[in-house]
């Protein structure tokens, strides 16, 4: 059986920064977490596991913001679907019903997103994807072809579908992702949705009239000259993964290429935006 390094981290206060933690994490490799009242549990293969990378995480190392507890311990393999069931549980975004396949149906009102838990990110549980699909119901995605980069588990592609677009991409450099990805289509039973493995650069000579993109601040700012070659004249693009100090920095860098702020959430120190792409931005 595959051998786990996991961590074990208290942290005081647990809000904001147990999230930010576990997105810090997941950058650096980690697949799975199980959010508990004092902190969580991350998960990594062992294979995959450079113990330096750690140090290069601010909270946990002592900061004047916050104090994490922390510890690892290798752990052999478990069965992740059983884990999974006894700790999450279907939410609600709006009218959108996020389950796994062993919660039961969404009623007739609402409109429902099937997620096997598995170690994509992306069930909906987090701030960040919150935020996008409540981004995304505000805005006319209806005969639209759709970009979902760093798509994780699919859900932002299959929402898309599901709110009437032509067609939608999924990309992500993750294999496993992308498997993960390419089941939930199937377990939702999406037809116009194609799923790649590949980064900004897969982006050439593509075009699309919405992108989401829901991954961190340093991706974004890197990435988002493709974005915008991507991005049709008029286009939306919709972000999220990043903190509100890093909001004038993100507005700052999109706002070089014609791209104007629409509107903004927050939730707890995660902030989502919604851009317009101006016909004479370059």
């Amino acid at each position: 059986m595959n051998a786990y390094i996991a961590i074990h981290c208290k942290v005081e206060p647990v809000q904001p920064f147990s999230e930010i933690l576990i997105a810090q994490l997941a950058e650096i490799g980690f697949e799975m977490f199980e959010e508990k009242e004092d902190g969580f549990d991350g998960f990594i293969r062992k294979e995959n596991f450079n113990e330096s990378l750690l140090e290069t995480i601010e909270f946990l190392q002592p900061n004047e913001f916050c104090t994490a507890h922390w510890q690892l311990e290798e752990v052999e393999s478990q069965n992740w679907n059983e884990e999974w069931e006894k700790n999450y549980p279907p939410i609600r975004v709006k009218n959108i019903y996020v389950r796994a396949p062993f919660h039961p149906d969404a009623s007739d009102n609402d409109l429902e997103i099937i997620i096997q838990p598995k170690m994509a990110f992306g069930t909906g549980h987090h701030a960040t994807t919150a935020m996008m699909m409540e981004l995304m119901l505000e805005t006319n995605i209806a005969d639209k072809n759709v970009l979902d980069m760093g798509c994780g588990s699919g859900i932002l592609a299959i929402l898309a579908s599901k709110l009437g677009c032509t067609s939608a991409t999924g990309i992500d450099n993750d294999p496993n992702c992308v498997l993960n990805s390419i089941e939930n289509l199937e377990n939702n039973k999406i037809r116009n949705v194609e799923v790649l493995q590949g980064d900004a650069s897969s982006l050439k000579d593509l075009k699309f009239e919405i992108i989401l993109a829901n991954i961190n601040r340093n991706i974004l700012l890197d990435d988002i000259a493709s974005y915008n070659n991507a991005l049709s004249d008029g286009g939306q693009l919709l972000v999220s993964g990043f903190l509100t100090e890093d909001v004038d920095r993100i507005k700052q860098s999109f706002g070089k290429y014609g791209l104007k702020l629409s509107r903004m959430k927050q939730n707890q120190n995660w902030v989502a935006m919604h851009f317009f792409k101006s016909h004479s931005g370059k």
